[in-house]
């Protein structure tokens, strides 16, 4: 346990004590206090979890679930909206949480199986379409995760991130023209991010044009800075093809 939240346990036993009573934002300032900036989130999370009634108290579990996903915790994350789920109507906003969540423990199959709910209840939700993409991508269903990816981007044809993860997606199906097309515009567009460019680069690496790939990145570093980068990308290109 860390040193400061030795401190702080019984820091809090004792206001717990006093009449009239610290509220609960006066602990959780205290807390801010004694955790600092490194230990914030894992000291109010403490605070929250010792509260009467907070495995009950729909409010609570809320915020117990934003600050352990703060402090890094997500099985705690994770119990928090499920217990939620257990008193309201599931929801997109719920499900899709939850998927994040078990994405970040490794449960693919369980992640999928909440994206899908979720885009189910929602199905314009390209928070749901892109989650159950990436999910059925981690679990090697390339043919679903693009359904879905394409999906998304049906709602939000310019969402950057759904668009390279497609295209990763295709060039790991050995697609790589294909690739090269959903992000076509990343070569010119001046609202494109810089990962949609690499992985620009990557699609035409993939197909043996190192020269296109090193035009892409040029566009943020000198030549042979590209031209390192655009071989270490077709390098990892080749690893991903069937």
């Amino acid at each position: 346990m860390r040193t400061w939240l030795l401190l702080l346990l019984p820091l809090l036993a004792a206001c717990a004590q006093d009449q009239p009573r610290l509220t609960l934002e006066g602990r959780l300032r205290l807390a801010d206090a004694v955790g600092g900036p490194a230990g914030a989130a894992e000291a109010r999370l403490a605070v929250l979890q010792a509260e009467p009634g907070a495995a009950r108290d729909p409010a609570l579990l809320e915020r117990i679930a934003a600050e352990a996903e703060r402090a890094g915790r997500p099985a705690e994350a994770l119990a928090a909206h499920r217990a939620l789920l257990e008193r309201e109507r599931p929801s997109e906003r719920r499900l899709v949480a939850i998927g994040r969540l078990q994405l970040a423990q490794e449960d693919v199959a369980g992640a999928a199986d909440s994206f899908a709910q979720a885009a189910t209840a929602a199905p314009r939700s390209v928070a749901a379409l892109a989650g159950l993409g990436l999910a059925r991508d981690l679990g090697g269903d390339r043919a679903a995760a693009q359904a879905a990816y394409r999906q998304a981007l049906a709602v939000m044809p310019g969402n950057w991130p759904v668009r390279s993860n497609l295209a990763v997606s295709l060039v790991a199906s050995g697609r790589a023209p294909e690739a090269q097309e959903v992000l076509a515009a990343a070569e010119w567009s001046a609202e494109a991010p810089s990962y949609a460019r690499h992985n620009l680069a990557m699609a035409f690496a993939a197909q043996d044009q190192t020269d296109r790939a090193v035009r892409v990145l040029r566009a943020e570093m000198g030549p042979a800075e590209a031209l390192a980068l655009a071989e270490e990308l077709g390098g990892f290109a080749r690893t991903l093809r069937p």
